[in-house]
């Protein structure tokens, strides 16, 4: 159960049991205005708080309470039987400070119930109004870090085409440094079988000259001119 509806539900039970003791009150009064007499009635009105005194006159018997009118019981004799609306008349007016007592409290019962409710309520909003508030601040703030995830998966994206773009433009260079390299061996290759000829060239014109030195000087001469346009010079 919420604690804080147990007042209420105790006042509305309250305010039940006034009802009840109201109802009691009318059953009782139809009840004893059909059959009843002068000293039922006085014991009624004794039962209800009143005071029963003796007077002089024609109606000596009479029920006195401070702040109401006095309430004459009529009957010649405690035991004759009185009229029904006579009975019912004298039963409503003594009845009527009891009933009046038991609506205001009645009526004291639903103002602090109706009191509690309008309190329960403002407390209710008071706590929805705090709720919505919070919402409110987690969806600013889940929109904040949106457009914070947003700006940072845009900044992402931007330095990733920069790295793929950088990447391609490492490719191409990569690429361009393989050509070199290969034509660089390609002439290294070629250089190293030029060096080799031309090696092998210059052992045949060694040879060739030690060979000249063998012939006739005339020969030698002539050998030599012979070579010397495509002797190769080291």
């Amino acid at each position: 159960m919420n604690m804080s509806l147990a007042p209420i539900e105790s006042d509305e039970q309250r305010l039940e049991e006034i009802r009840q003791a109201e109802r009691s009150i009318s059953c009782l009064i139809q009840a004893q205005h059909v059959n009843t007499n002068q000293g039922k009635l006085i014991n009624q009105a004794k039962d209800w708080g009143w005071q029963v005194v003796k007077t002089g006159g024609r109606h000596p018997i009479k029920a006195i309470r401070p702040g109401y009118s006095p309430v004459v019981i009529c009957g010649h004799g405690r035991s004759q039987t009185l009229k029904r609306g006579t009975a019912l008349g004298i039963l409503q007016a003594l009845a009527e400070p009891i009933r009046a007592e038991l609506n205001r409290a009645a009526q004291t019962i639903l103002e602090q119930i109706t009191q509690q409710k309008l309190t329960h309520q403002e407390a209710r909003i008071a706590t929805l109004e705090a709720e919505l508030m919070h919402f409110q601040a987690e969806a600013e703030t889940g929109l904040a870090l949106a457009a914070e995830v947003e700006a940072r998966n845009g900044m992402l994206n931007r330095q990733m085409t920069k790295l793929l773009h950088e990447r391609l433009e490492l490719d191409v260079t990569k690429q361009k440094l393989m050509a070199i390299i290969q034509e660089r061996q390609q002439i290294e290759a070629k250089f190293a079988l030029f060096i080799a000829d031309f090696e092998q060239l210059e052992m045949i014109f060694d040879r060739v000259a030690l060979f000249a030195e063998a012939l006739p000087e005339t020969y030698q001469r002539q050998l030599l001119q012979i070579l010397h346009p495509i002797k190769p010079v080291a």
